[in-house]
C-alpha cells in the first residue's frame, strides 16, 4: 500500500508559515462549539493517532472539571461530550491551524 501521508517541507517555509513556531495552538470543536475558548474547558494534553489501516483516534485529557466536594462533573462537560457529537481537532501555531481529526464522541 502506498504511503499517502508522506510529503516534504523545508524548515524555513514552515518557520515562516507558523510565525516562528511559537505559541502552539490546539482547537477542539464539538458540534461546532469551540471547547477551549467558549466553554472554557482546559485541555491538559491531546494525543491524535492517524492511520491508513485502522480507525483514527483522538484522546483528550480535560481538567480539572470534577468537583470533589459535590462529587460530580461540571454540567458543561457532560453535555459537551455526549455520545454521537461530532469532534473536530485542529493543531498548529499562532493563528495557523490545520484540521487533523474529525470523528465522534
Amino acid at each position: 500500500m502506498a504511503d499517502l501521508m508522506s510529503g516534504s517541507f523545508s524548515f524555513s517555509d514552515l518557520y515562516k508559515k507558523y510565525e516562528g513556531l511559537k505559541n502552539p495552538l490546539l482547537q477542539v470543536n464539538i458540534d461546532g462549539k469551540e471547547l477551549v475558548s467558549k466553554l472554557p474547558l482546559p485541555v491538559e494534553s491531546a494525543r491524535i493517532k492517524l492511520s491508513l489501516v485502522a480507525a483514527n483516534t483522538a484522546e483528550l485529557l480535560i481538567g480539572p472539571v470534577y468537583d470533589e466536594e459535590k462529587r460530580k462533573f461540571e454540567t458543561d462537560v457532560k453535555s459537551a461530550f455526549a455520545l454521537g457529537k461530532i469532534v473536530d481537532i485542529s493543531v498548529g501555531y499562532q493563528s495557523s491551524a490545520e484540521k487533523v481529526f474529525r470523528g465522534y464522541v
